[in-house]
């Protein structure tokens, strides 16, 4: 199946998925982390929300004051995140691998495993350039990026969480291997704990590691600056050194380089551990 199948067939029950996940929580992190490097000081420019799914950080971003426009390669996500409204928000069907953003925007966010979606670099590298190519000079672009951590636990473990009437049941099908780039794949099984436990879904989701500095590296070239990378863990906790064990995803902040050609990266870390 193609990516947007399988998010087409997810979006049934991603809101099922996603309930223990607090988008609210995320996005005043987000903003935090971005509010002292805009140039608009206001928050109601333009916001981009690429991989916007059923709209969860698109409706945050509304509520913050911010016009959203938010695109997604999943037809199936879009209609649902239609539903949610607000009919402010305007959503269009997307992949930002082939397309960038008629109108120049803001900021552009891509959240919550988007760019571990991609399978190969050229993905990520098509994908930056189109971001480059909708924002406003100096615009902002956040991204998170999942850690070892995530891929050797989260992906490589078995887990069952409770949310409302439903269990999630998560089952490693192929691990993650730091010496080859294939993806690590999970089974999701959504059941619904009345009656008779009946599973009411089932779905594959594959994700690929990247190390930050491959990340910066694709950044740079494709004509950003990168203005900051910070470790979070699960619950929350922002890390400046975000090399350690406790850190399960990297939160990127770049912003669009005036001179079209980008800049050294002045992260002053070394390699990630396991770093393909």
């Amino acid at each position: 199946m193609s990516i947007a199948r399988d998010y087409d067939s997810f979006s049934e029950v991603y809101e099922i998925f996603k309930a223990n996940d607090d988008y609210k929580a995320w996005f005043k992190i987000l903003d935090q982390l971005a509010s002292a490097h805009r140039t608009n000081a206001k928050m109601h420019g333009l916001a981009w929300d690429i991989g916007t799914g059923t709209g969860l950080m698109a409706r945050c971003l509304a509520d913050a004051g911010w016009k959203v426009i938010g695109t997604d390669l999943s037809q199936g996500m879009l209609d649902k995140a239609v539903l949610q409204g607000p009919p402010s928000i305007q959503y269009r069907l997307a992949d930002i691998r082939r397309s960038s953003l008629t109108e120049k925007a803001d900021y552009a966010v891509a959240i919550d495993d988007v760019i571990n979606t991609f399978s190969s670099v050229e993905d990520i590298r098509s994908a930056f350039s189109n971001v480059f190519l909708g924002l406003k000079p100096n615009g902002l672009f956040q991204f998170d990026l999942n850690t070892v951590s995530i891929f050797e636990h989260d992906m490589g473990e078995v887990s069952l969480t409770s949310r409302g009437d439903s269990l999630v049941v998560i089952k490693p099908l192929s691990r993650y291997s730091p010496d080859v780039h294939l993806p690590a794949t999970v089974k999701i099984s959504v059941i619904d704990k009345r009656g008779n436990a009946t599973i009411v879904h089932e779905t594959t989701q594959s994700e690929y590691y990247y190390s930050s500095e491959l990340i910066t590296q694709c950044l740079v070239e494709s004509g950003f600056d990168l203005v900051s990378v910070t470790g979070m863990d699960q619950e929350g906790n922002l890390y400046r050194e975000y090399r350690n064990d406790k850190v399960t995803k990297l939160l990127f902040l770049a912003r669009k380089s005036l001179t079209k050609k980008g800049g050294d990266s002045n992260v002053e870390h070394g390699k990630d551990k396991q770093a393909n």
